[in-house]
């Protein structure tokens, strides 16, 4: 009965379940089988207007070992309205692991412990090897994209300084 009303409720605002990914129950009674209870209890609701905002949003069921509740991540997706981002995406970028020193930031990131929870734990890795490189980033290769722009400013010059005829000389010598 309880269900059939909040149900009602749901389809009378025009809300709706997002669905899920992941492990199909969200609450389970820590029971041995077959004493076993499993449920989903735990939903993403909806309306019409906020899933056409974020067409692309998923929820997902991540895992937990400290509470009898599966707790829910919902990743919205891309804003379809196009607001800008408050700083750029991380990029790791293929040169760096030219670095040794890339090496050892990722492994202290990873070798940190955060908490019992797995998903939880994942997570801080991931946000300090990134924080970790970005760091690195600064204080070793500084602003990459401020020393290409100057160099080419400097061999711009000096392409005006000099005679094709003159750079012609130089390049063979």
């Amino acid at each position: 009965m309880a269900n059939d009303n909040f149900r009602q409720v749901a389809e009378d605002f025009g809300i709706f379940d997002v669905g899920f990914s992941g492990f199909p129950y969200t609450w389970c009674n820590n029971f041995t089988s077959p004493h076993s209870t499993r449920a989903r209890l735990d939903r993403g609701l909806a309306s019409k207007d906020w899933s056409d905002e974020f067409p692309d949003a998923r929820l997902l069921h991540l895992s937990s070992n400290t509470s009898d509740h599966l707790p829910l991540l919902l990743i919205k997706g891309i804003r379809r309205q196009g607001i800008k981002r408050d700083k750029p995406r991380f990029r790791f970028e293929s040169n760096w692991c030219l670095y040794k020193e890339t090496t050892e930031v990722v492994r202290a990131a990873w070798q940190k412990q955060h908490l019992d929870d797995p998903g939880r734990n994942l997570f801080m890795r991931i946000q300090n090897s990134r924080l970790g490189l970005l760091q690195w980033k600064r204080e070793v290769l500084g602003n990459v994209q401020n020393k290409i722009e100057s160099k080419q400013t400097s061999l711009d010059k000096l392409n005006q300084v000099l005679s094709p005829t003159d750079l012609k000389f130089r390049l063979l010598s």
